[in-house]
């Protein structure tokens, strides 16, 4: 085996064994926090028979969070009418990666809702 052939194997080899030991990232509510919501002005809509909710912020135009584990926070998340609009959110919010599957959505986040209440100065 030639010299160029070793070193080029070698560079190979150390290549995909480097590839290997990276993290997959994860995704949606398994996610790494990216940032926090607090006090954060909006919009959550649910359906009460799927269980599903979603934050709408209103100061962050085309933004939208998928709210983790909606069962659990069912008491919190209905407190209030589904589409109330002079909400407060707080949580953790992190990427739920759906731009790497379709370019077009451009500020999709899972949530971790830790409150809500009415924002009595918007009134």
């Amino acid at each position: 085996m030639t010299v160029l052939k070793k070193i080029s194997l070698v560079f190979i080899l150390s290549f995909l064994f480097i590839s290997n030991g990276c993290k997959e990232e994860k995704c949606g509510c398994e996610g790494e926090i990216v940032f926090n919501l607090a006090g954060e002005p909006g919009i959550i809509t649910y359906n009460e028979d799927s269980k599903i909710a979603t934050f709408i912020p209103s100061g962050v135009p085309g933004s939208f969070f998928t709210i983790c584990d909606p069962v659990e926070k069912w008491d919190l998340i209905s407190q209030y009418p589904s589409g109330e609009e002079d909400l407060l959110v707080w949580g953790r919010a992190a990427d739920d990666c759906m731009q790497k599957i379709n370019p077009m959505y451009r500020s999709a986040y899972t949530l971790h809702l830790d409150s809500v209440m009415i924002n009595e100065f918007s009134k």
